[in-house]
């Protein structure tokens, strides 16, 4: 049961670094190298804009922010909030329930893994009980050129492909887009049914935010802690 509950809250951390690797239908097989040397006009634009410091934010009473997104949102303060620690944790025995026999696949896995930011995550319960816990997370995935993803929408079809690779049995919605702190994301419904009336539910909000894949995972249970996390959702606000 414990495994469980750590799948559910765990598959959040999203690798469409898998697909970018991988798919034939975005490369036609080609194996030409991609050209990532920036432009001389890049190059200047860059050269003129001050250097930001990637971190992982602070969460403290509730609120989490993070300067370089430039975002904040609002969680219950008796939340359990997650340490670095934990989150990587998640992550791995995410990762765990995908299968895969292909050896580039799992090198990608690998790979996908290092590009990854955990930012927040905070639960209900502590992930060790044993009954369903309501939660959000919070990642961000540095996006290559030679993934090809130009879009949040983009983003989230890649990563409903390795979600269907897992061993979880997903059901999901059409990906639609949704606005929210004013900016349009794209966001996806996947439903896990364990049985026996027990159904998880979570929602993928993606946007595409300065060479990043911008994240906000939210899971629940019924409608009551669905309530819960869309306040959550509604309390995002960017600078």
């Amino acid at each position: 049961m414990l495994r469980k509950i750590w799948l559910t809250f765990g598959v959040l951390t999203i690798f469409a670094g898998l697909l970018a690797a991988c798919s034939d239908d975005r490369n036609n097989g080609s194996s030409e190298p991609v050209n990532t040397v920036p432009s001389k006009t890049e190059s200047s634009q860059q050269a003129s804009e001050e250097p930001r410091s990637i971190d992982l934010g602070k969460a403290e009473k509730g609120i989490y922010t993070n300067n370089y997104f430039g975002v904040s949102l609002s969680y219950p303060e008796e939340w359990h909030v997650l340490d670095t620690e934990a989150l990587n944790e998640v992550a791995e025995v995410g990762s765990d329930t995908i299968q895969t026999d292909s050896a580039l696949e799992k090198k990608s896995l690998e790979w996908a893994q290092k590009r990854v930011l955990n930012l927040f995550g905070a639960s209900e319960l502590p992930l060790s009980e044993s009954t369903p816990n309501t939660s959000v997370m919070v990642v961000a995935e540095k996006i290559l050129k030679l993934q090809n993803i130009n879009s949040g929408a983009e983003y989230l079809e890649a990563s409903k492909k390795i979600l269907m690779k897992s061993e979880l049995p997903y059901e999901f919605e059409p990906i639609k887009p949704v606005t929210v702190g004013g900016k349009t994301f794209a966001v996806m419904k996947a439903s896990i049914d364990f049985g026996g009336n027990e159904i998880i539910t979570q929602y993928y909000y993606s946007i595409l935010l300065d060479n990043y894949t911008f994240n906000i995972i939210t899971t629940s249970y019924d409608d009551e802690s669905q309530a819960v996390v869309q306040k959550i959702i509604d309390s995002v606000t960017f600078r």
